[in-house]
């Protein structure tokens, strides 16, 4: 398997070999966007997309117009890593002391337009309401009438997806504004998002239409990414009205020319997918896995837990492989992980593969904990003092129990824990220590890397029907007697290590002592 790597935003896609820059691919269509929007200089920032730079501060609009361009790019190109870290800087920059020569009304649109891309990309990693938190301060920023029909847009687009009915009425006036208003870029996304629509209504003939409408103004105007788009899209339309078979010759002839490499990913994916519907596991597993080590190459964060996730289940399906099923769940794990240590929170595909990899651990580790040899069980304790280890340990053991007993009264009963013990424990933890114990009947929540540690949560299944009492007075046995020795046997130190009086620490460990005069004793005799 090759390793992840860490690919600048920026990154090079040989084709035929000859080198670009990715962001070139999309300068069309992004210039055209943002010109629409009042914002561009469309020949100077087609210059410094091309050359890959900034320019000087002192043009501030033209400078915020490209870092968000970059973020935007690198959010559609699945790099959401990288598109973060942009957007962050975007918001950055655009503060007051930034923009001094901006009128109070350019400076709110110029920052409405950056909380608008910033929810597109929140609605990307499946973070809802903060999405909506960025429309509604882009919403109350700008004083632009196109961007207030964008915002207007999302919304009515969210609308359309979530109708049990099929009218597309006010969904349509949205398209012949954009068609008025010359915002040709956001036409052709909205034909085919329409297209989209009629076909998972398995209206065939008007998604056709929409996607042709689409892909006359992407191939006009050369809009590269709405092109890749509709060609993706067009691929799932054949496998539901022809067949399988002729999708998979679809995917196959467009992945021959395909240039970006996130689409390329996910064309890869929706050819496993072809091959799977049509039982061959095997050729669908050889597929993902190739989609997989193309994804950790270009730094595709989107995908991968995703690709790493289907290739483990097809372990255990075709081969009942545990252990190969196990390195590829780990794959996906440390990826979600990894997301949500740049605040990306862990929910909808990525809390699935959580839990299925939590699953597997639990159905296959031993049930006795002290037949578990796994080195490094305890080491994420070192250097922290006794409140810090016990706020990680009821977090985690209440996580766990959240996520595989259920939710409140349901874990309450399993650990024989009064509702009010809890709540009590979980406020001065949140109050003190800025720990909150996430309520997980919300859509959007996070496990932070952190706090969601693996080998707690290991523990947890391991102990998973001993009592609140009884899980508790195990894990202070557990990792007093691990501390115990990482002191040295040495008691003032350890209650130094753990910020503990020496008394309590005494107490703590003297069945570890005693165990050790009994054998002594036992030596003697």
């Amino acid at each position: 398997m090759v390793d992840q790597i860490n690919n600048p935003i920026v990154k090079n896609n040989i084709k035929n070999g000859v080198p670009h820059n990715i962001e070139v691919l999309h300068t069309n269509e992004y210039i055209d966007y943002v010109q629409s929007l009042g914002f561009s200089n469309p020949s100077r920032m087609k210059f410094l997309f091309m050359e890959n730079s900034l320019p000087s501060s002192q043009d501030s609009s033209m400078r915020v117009a490209l870092l968000v361009g970059h973020a935007k790019i690198a959010s559609l190109e699945g790099k959401f890593v990288e598109a973060k870290l942009q957007f962050d800087k975007a918001l950055k920059y655009a503060q007051v002391r930034y923009l001094p020569k901006l009128s109070v009304k350019d400076r709110d649109n110029l920052i409405a337009y950056i909380h608008y891309e910033y929810a597109l990309y929140c609605q990307l990693v499946h973070a809802g309401e903060l999405a909506n938190s960025h429309f509604y301060h882009a919403s109350a920023l700008t004083k632009s009438a196109k961007m207030k029909l964008l915002i207007e847009f999302q919304f009515a687009l969210i609308d359309l997806y979530q109708s049990s009915e099929s009218d597309t009425g006010a969904y349509i006036q949205f398209i012949e504004k954009f068609h008025q208003n010359e915002m040709k870029v956001m036409e052709g996304i909205a034909l085919m998002r329409l297209g989209n629509f009629y076909r998972d209504r398995k209206d065939y003939t008007e998604s056709h239409k929409c996607y042709k409408s689409a892909m006359t103004i992407a191939e006009k105007e050369g809009y590269n990414y709405l092109r890749w788009n509709i060609q993706n899209s067009m691929g799932l339309l054949v496998s539901k009205e022809s067949s399988q078979e002729a999708a998979i010759q679809y995917y196959t002839k467009s992945l021959e020319s395909m240039e970006s490499p996130y689409f390329k990913a996910l064309m890869l994916k929706n050819l496993a997918n072809r091959y799977y519907a049509i039982k061959k596991p095997n050729k669908t597993r050889e597929i993902l896995t190739e989609a997989l080590e193309h994804c950790q190459i270009n730094g595709i964060s989107s995908q991968i837990s995703i690709l790493a996730e289907g290739i483990g289940d097809l372990y255990l399906e075709i081969d009942s492989s545990t252990s190969h099923a196990y390195q590829y769940y780990q794959i996906a794990f440390n990826e979600v992980i990894s997301l949500a240590n740049t605040g990306i929170p862990i929910t909808g595909k990525r809390l699935r593969v959580v839990e299925k990899y939590s699953n597997l651990i639990q159905e296959n580790l031993p049930e006795d904990f002290m037949a578990l040899k796994e080195p490094g069980l305890f080491e994420w304790s070192k250097g922290k003092t006794w409140i810090q280890i016990k706020d990680l340990f009821h977090y985690n053991l209440f996580v766990y129990h959240f996520l595989h007993t259920g939710i409140g009264n349901v874990t309450f009963s399993q650990l024989k824990i009064h509702p009010g013990t809890f709540y009590s424990l979980s406020k001065r933890m949140r109050d003190l220590r800025g720990i909150t114990i996430p309520d997980l009947k919300g859509v959007d929540f996070e496990l932070p890397p952190s706090l969601f540690l693996d080998p707690l949560q290991k523990y947890a299944q391991l102990h998973r029907d001993k009592t609140w009492d009884q899980v508790n007075k195990q894990f202070e046995k557990d990792i007093y007697a691990y501390l115990f020795e990482e002191s040295g046997y040495n008691k003032v130190r350890l209650a130094k290590m753990l910020d503990r009086s020496y008394a309590m620490v005494i107490k703590r460990t003297k069945h570890l002592t005693d165990v050790e005069k009994d054998q002594t004793t036992q030596t003697k005799a």
